[in-house]
């Protein structure tokens, strides 16, 4: 039955909006999503900023007990002239 299936699967997508202002920097926009499958257990992530830069992820739950997460945000259009590399995150909790 294809209901089971897609029960079985259990997709999520979630939305992510957020806007953060310092004083004395531009403010940013950061728009993007979260797609989960199986209750959590994988998770991709993809979110574009304002300053021209972007951020992609990927998470894992690990028997319930661990997150493992993982997210490379490119750089941004600003700092292009200065750096060749980009930013890389890993994370374990």
């Amino acid at each position: 039955n294809e209901d089971d299936i897609l029960t079985a699967v259990q997709m999520e997508l979630e939305p992510k909006l957020t806007y953060r202002g310092v004083k004395g920097f531009d403010d940013m926009l950061d728009v993007g999503a979260q797609f989960a499958l199986a209750e959590k257990k994988f998770m991709l992530m993809g979110m574009y900023h304002s300053n021209e830069s972007a951020t992609f992820g990927f998470g894992a739950d690990l028997k319930k007990r661990y997150l493992l997460s993982a997210m490379y945000t490119t750089q941004t259009a600003a700092l292009s002239a200065y750096t060749s590399g980009s930013s890389s995150y890993f994370y374990l909790s």
